[in-house]
């Protein structure tokens, strides 16, 4: 089960890297195609210091490797993990309605999953809207309304990648990339709960009765829990503790 598990887990690291390779591509400042193998070291170190500190400050450290591993520019960086998290969310929702539709097909359809599918479908449409829509007319207001604060260099800096973050996601957004990035973010999501519950099935075999697979869904919902519970901003080191309050509430 550790095996499985540690197989999982890499290659959801390759379908997120691959992720992030076509969505820093879309950038027009990079021409040349970058490596696989460094932005899967890059994106190995990103889920360690992610996992690490709480909060998903971990976050900061993707900007600061693609820096110095391949130069990239913060504003390209920012964008690619902007359309990532939200990709993730998209996933998710997919993943979580399929799970509701099979309960509906079985005749024991879960009210929870429906509620939580639907509650990331309208947070997904919201996301994209914010990303596609509202983030260079909300820049071009910000530096209007922040007009005389432009003699101080860091207003300015400020206002210049949001401007270039804004035209990184838009350029994303006009290219073909969207649909591959999508069905990527569905293998980083597969994978990466195929992992959890294969690791959480055998472990709870061994020391109770086995899980049917009737009880998928609750599990799964389990693991979501957790995940978002990690993602609070709560001051512990690896969310431990964060983790378990969520994915325990949740299966109590």
């Amino acid at each position: 089960a550790m095996l499985a598990y540690l197989l999982s887990s890499l290659i959801q690291s390759g379908f997120r890297a691959q992720r992030y390779r076509v969505l820093l591509q879309t950038d027009a400042s990079i021409r040349d195609p970058l490596p696989f193998r460094p932005l899967f070291f890059v994106t190995l170190s990103r889920n360690m210091f992610v996992d690490m500190l709480p909060s998903r400050l971990g976050e900061a450290s993707y900007l600061f490797l693609l820096k110095k591993v391949f130069g990239t520019r913060v504003a390209t960086a920012i964008s690619s993990l902007s359309l990532s998290f939200a990709f993730d969310l998209a996933a998710l929702a997919a993943i979580i309605g399929i799970a509701a539709l099979a309960t509906l097909a079985s005749g024991q359809p879960s009210s929870a999953l429906i509620l939580i599918a639907s509650g990331l479908l309208l947070a997904v449409g919201t996301g994209f809207l914010l990303l596609f829509r509202c983030w260079e007319p909300s820049v071009k207001l910000l530096s209007r309304l922040s007009s005389k604060l432009h003699r101080f260099k860091l207003i300015r800096e400020a206002i210049r990648v949001l401007s270039e973050t804004g035209q990184s996601i838009r350029d994303a957004g006009t290219s073909r990339a969207l649909l591959h990035c999508f069905l990527l973010s569905l293998g980083v999501r597969a994978f990466k709960y195929l992992a959890l519950i294969v690791l959480l099935a055998s472990i709870l075999s061994a020391a109770f009765s086995p899980i049917a697979w009737s009880d998928i869904d609750n599990l799964l919902l389990a693991l979501v829990a957790g995940e978002a519970a990690a993602s609070l901003p709560i001051p512990t080191f690896m969310s431990f503790g964060s983790y378990e309050m969520g994915a325990a509430w949740t299966l109590s």
